[in-house]
């Protein structure tokens, strides 16, 4: 890969530390993968560009995947937070998209395929080797670790166009189960973007229209399955806090899309960022839980922000005249 030299920026948060990774680029074709020191302004170009797809990291901090173009498809591409080295995954399938990192750190979990013969795929880093899991199903999309040994999923089943719907499924290299969350849906609701509680990976947060609206709902053995966001205008994109006690998401409940965080026990809503003139989405929260980043409009072109859990002492990381969007805090213990 191409070395490129650390880019300093003139912003920095004041007092704030650590690192965000995040795509930037106004077309989806010509993305890139950024870091940016929240307290310099330092940043750091890790991905090949054209065609980027948004960063996650590895549970230690030190390697960075995402899916991006590479001539023939796309690809999964791992490279080290320095930027000093790069690989793109062997993989049998021509696209692969929504890397996620196992908690070991070894393995690399996504989905292969394109349509609705999309499988999960898990590539181990040490031997090179790429399974298939779900026991072969087709059809399952965005991918999330729960345990070393169990995925979550979801998968679409049904005829596009027609009675298309998703759920969720528990995944093992055998098998894919569903999650039962609530009545047989018979091709009318979508559940979408699980999120395992870090603090308990067999509470899921999912935003879900099974109510009429979509909503933000949490399914787990203790309470069932609870509406936690209950509003009639769309609430999606849960994201739980480090300790597993608040859940950020996105709403339109005041008109333009705003960022909220709600207690599950309580389901009472607080504001995060919210406007009347601008909009505010993609919350990530900090590893100390104490701040959140988030992407916003205020200035124009999409920017990255970080502040307060209440949006208290909101400032821009990133340039306004370079969009940016889909940040990933780098875990602590790393820096």
């Amino acid at each position: 890969m191409n070395i490129l030299l650390p880019v300093i920026l003139s912003l920095a948060v004041a007092g704030a530390e650590g690192e965000l990774a995040y795509l930037v680029g106004s077309q989806a074709a010509t993305r890139q993968v950024c870091v940016v020191d929240v307290e310099s302004g330092d940043v750091r170009e890790l991905g090949p560009g054209g065609g980027d797809g948004p960063p996650v990291w590895g549970p230690d901090g030190e390697w960075l995947a995402f899916e991006t173009e590479d001539g023939e498809g796309v690809g999964i591409y791992v490279v080290r937070a320095d930027g000093f080295e790069g690989v793109m995954l062997e993989t049998e399938a021509s696209h692969n998209r929504l890397p996620q990192w196992a908690p070991d750190g070894e393995r690399i979990a996504y989905s292969a395929g394109e349509g609705l013969a999309r499988q999960i795929r898990v590539h181990d880093r040490a031997t090179g080797e790429e399974t298939v899991w779900g026991g072969g199903r087709e059809g399952l999309l965005t991918v999330r670790w729960m345990s070393d040994d169990e995925l979550l999923a979801t998968g679409l089943t049904g005829t596009p166009g027609r009675n298309l719907s998703s759920d969720l499924y528990r995944v093992t290299e055998d098998a894919a189960e569903p999650i039962p969350v609530g009545e047989d849906s018979e091709g009318r609701y979508f559940e979408w973007a699980p999120a395992p509680n870090p603090a308990n990976p067999d509470m899921i947060a999912f935003e879900s229209n099974d109510g009429g609206f979509r909503d933000i709902f949490i399914a787990s053995e203790d309470r069932g399955l609870v509406n936690v966001s209950n509003h009639r205008r769309a609430d999606w994109n849960p994201a739980w806090s480090p300790d597993g006690e608040w859940i950020a998401f996105e709403s339109f409940r005041e008109e333009r899309r705003g960022i909220f965080r709600v207690y599950p026990e309580t389901m009472r809503v607080h504001e995060v960022a919210v406007s009347g003139t601008y909009e505010n989405w993609a919350p990530a929260w900090a590893p100390d839980g104490e701040r959140v980043a988030f992407v916003s409009n205020r200035d124009g072109a999409p920017r990255i922000f970080v502040s307060g859990v209440e949006g208290e002492d909101a400032e821009p990381v990133t340039q306004a005249d370079q969009p940016a969007t889909h940040p990933a805090w780098r875990p602590e213990d790393s820096q």
